[in-house]
């Protein structure tokens, strides 16, 4: 059974520096999947969870770089992260493929389409996987190793921090995009 839910933008925020005061502010669409996994009788379901974002500008021109997003999760989630395998973020960053992770560590993986405009007309995609990292004190850490073959080589990681919220959330997740590597100058 798979279900698929559009959210409008249930808490996403990209902490963007605009170019210029008078232009207008750069739109975010989140998109969320589910898919049942299990269904067991009397105990809680395994659900797999999808996210995709999509950040515009109303006038078409490309947004500004991305340095942080949030994504809030609903209060009545609960995470089995301790049932998988950690990797550390140093074996991760000392490898050219993610053979440094213990396998069954990775718990996701998609693309992401990466503008290096006026360098490339196209966009770059990345794939990126994410693996389920050390526990920080009741947050869990993600890490996220993003791989672009064409028109150019080169590998990423960077973190995430999945934790508690209080509120109407049950869980945030918060990303610092670091600075994507470009040629010199």
């Amino acid at each position: 059974m798979h279900g698929r839910v559009t959210l409008s933008l249930v808490s996403l925020t990209a902490a963007l520096g605009l170019a210029a005061p008078a232009l207008a502010a750069p739109t975010a669409k989140l998109t969320v999947t589910t898919t049942l996994l299990d269904q067991p009788a009397g105990r809680p379901w395994a659900i797999a969870l999808g996210t995709a974002v999509t950040i515009a500008n109303p006038d078409g021109s490309q947004p500004p770089p991305l340095k942080r997003f949030q994504i809030s999760f609903p209060r009545g989630a609960k995470t089995n992260f301790g049932s998988f395998p950690a990797c550390q973020q140093k074996r991760l960053e000392q490898r050219k493929a993610p053979d440094g992770c213990p396998p069954g560590s990775r718990i996701g993986s998609g693309t992401s389409s990466v503008s290096a405009q006026p360098i490339f007309a196209a966009p770059i995609i990345a794939k990126v996987d994410v693996f389920n990292g050390v526990k920080r004190g009741n947050a869990r850490q993600l890490l996220f190793l993003a791989r672009t073959t064409a028109p150019v080589n080169q590998q990423l990681v960077f973190t995430g921090l999945l934790k508690p919220a209080t509120g109407r959330y049950g869980y945030v997740l918060t990303v610092d995009v670091p600075r994507i590597p470009t040629l010199p100058g």
